[in-house]
């Protein structure tokens, strides 16, 4: 019924209306939206990948991972005061160990070449050079997609496959070489720049860990597979007949490090190898460094590769000279002594000795070789296998022997015919390299020679009592030049340069800026606020050409001078054997170990 007005309303409570407010059905699909993106996730790190290995080899883009731990020490307050560890001060100290972990990813450039190094392993002091670290820790295992074969490369521009790498072989530049990887055969060419490493230890490719350095990917290659055992005959020459093998020095012959010559020649396992030049072939000689030994270092990486090289493959001996070849009309007049055995001091550059002709009805004539074939005029026969070692057909004789003595000083020709320069002295300690001494063979009649200090690692013994002119051991230290008379007037020095010589030095220093700036490097993913990062400032100076020192640290650019010319420091690998005095720069034609550091630069101006 409808009341009246003033009058009470009632109302049953089953019929009362339902005043709450309904939310729109759009407000709340949104709601739900915001909370399922405020809501933490599940788990918002990601998986460690496998943990990084000292043994293991990186390239860049592999992802390792990398645990730390870190302690730290709290004072907070304790209950019981002088027991169970509380202080009777009321604190005590409590230690929390916490560890962490990052995935980090090897860097992209120049220095992903560090990533197989332990100096450079992620969280190291300099391993943000190398590995760039993960914002986020990482927690249990990454999930990671089974790695899919690589493909098969395009085939290369060749026929076939050429045969194996081998280890210790001097390759040239552009010298092919293959090798078997998982889904195929890889073609890879020595290159040009760095061909003296293709095949030194460690550049073996692909498992080589500087392989990058000396040698690039040509292609894939199928077809007939040389052999690629070790050795790899069908990749050497043929050498032919085998020359001696390989003997320990002897330091009683001389010093231990200089008893193999760059150059000389061994066999061993049917293999012909080449001593290197100085500086390894100091190690020629050295048990260690023998040919196809191991030394204890497994056959991988073998010390010998580092002083050999191998120049191909022999077989039997080589075939001694039975019927040398003279000018019927070189007589040498008598005959000299007829050739006996003896040791290396034996014979001296200029002995001449007599033999008769294998197939001839003449006496040849033979003279001893410069040191240090010399050396080898007592152990073999000029006409026996290893005398064309150390002699050379002279001519014929005929007559009665004429009698010669050590050494055969008319053979000997003037090696300064203005007179003879200072006797050796025995107190001097400053002989160098190209010093000139004479030493009095004898003084009735009177006959002197000349010698000239060897150059460099030599000249180091030029100084020592036992190396000295007329010694058993000189030939180590002085080279015989020939025979003087009169005393020699003595020299100016060379004008020294005193012109004005300066080049172009770049010089670079580390500077501070703000991290989030774009030419700021952040390989450590610091901070944007952060102005800890680094960035190279290099300016170009004008800079004096001063003489080689050694004193002084080169780098690559870097300009020095021998008189007017100049010489610049290589780039790096190279720059870092220009501080080095064996590659001290030189204007002897004679010397070219510098060309390994140095090039020339042109000439200072007058």
């Amino acid at each position: 019924h409808d009341a009246g007005e003033g009058s009470t309303k009632e109302f049953d409570k089953t019929s009362k209306p339902d005043r709450r407010k309904k939310m729109p059905r759009a407000a709340a699909l949104l709601l739900c939206h915001l909370l399922a993106l405020l809501a933490p996730p599940a788990s918002s790190q990601a998986g460690c990948f496998p943990a990084y290995s000292n043994d293991a080899s990186y390239s860049s883009g592999d992802v390792v991972s990398k645990a730390t731990t870190v302690t730290s020490s709290s004072t907070v307050p304790c209950a019981t005061p002088g027991s169970n560890g509380c202080d009777i001060s009321g604190f005590q100290t409590t230690t929390t160990t916490t560890t962490t972990s990052y995935n980090y990813r090897c860097t992209q450039g120049l220095f992903s070449a560090y990533c197989s190094n332990g100096a450079y392993a992620p969280g190291s002091v300099h391993g943000f050079l190398a590995w760039v670290r993960e914002s986020s820790e990482c927690v249990g295992v990454a999930v990671t997609d089974a790695p899919s074969p690589s493909p098969t490369p395009e085939k290369w521009s060749g026929e076939g496959c050429p045969g194996g790498y081998t280890a210790g072989t001097e390759y040239q530049a552009g010298d092919v070489v293959s090798a078997d990887l998982a889904t195929h055969r890889m073609v890879y060419k020595c290159k040009g720049e760095l061909n003296s490493y293709c095949g030194a230890l460690g550049y073996a490719p692909p498992e080589g860990p500087h392989w990058k350095y000396a040698w690039e990917e040509m292609g894939s290659c199928s077809g007939t597979i040389e052999p690629t055992g070790s050795p790899v005959y069908v990749s050497m020459a043929d050498m032919g007949g085998c020359p001696e093998a390989w003997t320990p020095a002897d330091a009683s012959a001389g010093p231990v490090d200089l008893y193999y010559e760059g150059g000389d020649r061994v066999s061993a396992g049917g293999l012909v190898f080449e001593c290197r030049e100085w500086p390894q072939s100091a190690y020629c000689g050295q048990a260690l460094y023998e040919p196809l030994s191991n030394a204890d270092v497994g056959p991988s990486d073998p010390l010998w590769m580092s002083a050999w090289i191998v120049l191909g493959y022999c077989d039997g001996t080589i075939e001694p000279t039975t019927s040398p070849s003279f000018d019927p009309d070189n007589s040498m007049g008598g005959c000299p002594d007829v050739w006996a055995p003896g040791d290396q001091d034996t014979f001296v550059e200029g002995d001449v000795v007599s033999l008769p002709s294998v197939n001839a009805d003449k006496t040849l004539v033979y003279v001893c070789k410069a040191w240090p074939y010399n050396r080898y005029c007592g152990q073999f026969s000029p006409t026996e296998y290893g005398g064309e070692q150390g002699w050379d057909l002279a001519g014929w004789c005929d007559g009665t022997q004429t009698p010669t003595s050590s050494p055969a000083f008319s053979v000997i020709p003037p090696a300064v015919p203005e007179g003879c320069p200072e006797p050796y002295d025995l107190a001097r300690v400053d002989y160098e390299a190209d010093d000139l001494v004479s030493y009095e063979l004898s003084s009735e009649p009177p006959r002197s020679v000349v010698f000239r200090c060897r150059p460099w690692p030599n000249n180091q013994y030029c100084n020592q009592a036992g190396f000295a002119p007329g010694s058993d051991l000189q030939r180590w230290a002085w080279e015989l030049l020939g025979s003087c008379e009169g005393t020699l007037a003595p020299t100016d020095a060379p004008a020294p340069y005193s012109g004005t010589c300066e080049y172009d030095k770049v010089t670079c220093i580390l500077d501070n800026c703000l991290c989030s700036e774009p030419d700021c490097p952040n390989p450590g993913n610091l901070a944007d606020t952060s102005t800890s990062c680094t960035k190279e400032l290099c300016t170009t100076v004008a800079w004096p050409v001063e003489t080689w020192s050694d004193d002084a640290t080169y780098v690559q650019g870097d300009v020095v001078r021998v008189g007017d010319q100049r010489f610049r420091c290589r780039d790096y690998p190279y720059s870092l054997w220009c501080t080095w005095e064996t590659y001290m720069p030189s204007r002897d034609p004679g010397e070219t170990v510098w060309t390994g550091a140095w090039t020339m630069d042109g000439t200072c101006p007058p």
